[in-house]
């Protein structure tokens, strides 16, 4: 009796079927629009990359993060401003002058030199400027420079020069007109300091004694590893 009945699933079952998976898309496709099409990802990367210091007081990032945004999304570049200002306040009074500073000299110096059309030679060439001169003014206010504080000068200098190119290299994939499934592989090593630079943003912040950047690291890792096998997790790691 049960076998000549036909196994048809209710239409009932099928229709909330369908409107769930219309919800999901929905919700999936509002995501993307907010976070990669309104810039909102980039903004809440701005504000990680403003507030990242590594040795205490280097912090290329957020410079480095203005000049390739500014190559790439330049019209997007004033909340880009605002980002690592907000990310920068966030952190401490010293680190706000440093980054107001540096922000300022590179605008000044890329509007003077609009004629720089090699962003791959130019764009780092002001950025390692802007850098070395705004730290080199924050040092002058404490007191004499001692050959530590100028290693770290020249050392920031030069990260924030490599670093433009780095970000040159993943800060497209964030985009929607840039999405691609398969990467290759400077790019997934792009994405993958992207990713360590922007959770250095993240340190100090911890809950329940729990760090914050402890937790998404090592879960950026096991994701990463899963996805892309042994190699590319031992990589990350």
């Amino acid at each position: 009796m049960m076998d000549s009945i036909p196994n048809i699933e209710p239409k009932i079952f099928s229709m909330q079927r369908r409107k769930l998976a219309n919800f999901q898309r929905g919700i999936f496709k509002s995501f993307k629009t907010i976070l990669l099409e309104k810039g909102l990802l980039l903004f809440l990367v701005g504000i990680l990359l403003g507030r990242a210091v590594i040795l205490s007081v280097v912090s290329p990032f957020a410079i480095a993060f203005l000049a390739t945004t500014w190559t790439i999304h330049r019209k997007k570049s004033r909340y880009m401003i605002l980002a690592i200002l907000l990310g920068a306040i966030s952190q401490s009074t010293v680190h706000s002058v440093f980054i107001i500073l540096s922000t300022i000299l590179f605008l000044f110096l890329v509007n003077i030199l609009k004629k720089v059309n090699q962003h791959q030679i130019g764009i780092p060439v002001l950025v390692f400027i802007s850098t070395v001169l705004s730290r080199l003014f924050v040092y002058s206010m404490t007191g004499v420079l001692s050959p530590y504080d100028w290693m770290l000068l020249l050392v920031e200098g030069i990260l924030g020069s490599v670093l433009v190119l780095i970000f040159m290299q993943s800060i497209p994939l964030l985009s929607p007109g840039r999405y691609k499934p398969a990467l290759k592989n400077e790019e997934i090593v792009c994405i993958i300091i992207l990713i360590a630079s922007i959770l250095t943003g993240t340190i100090g912040w911890e809950f329940n004694n729990i760090g914050v950047e402890q937790v998404f690291s090592r879960y950026f890792v096991l994701l990463l590893a899963f996805v892309g096998g042994a190699a590319i997790g031992s990589t990350v790691g």
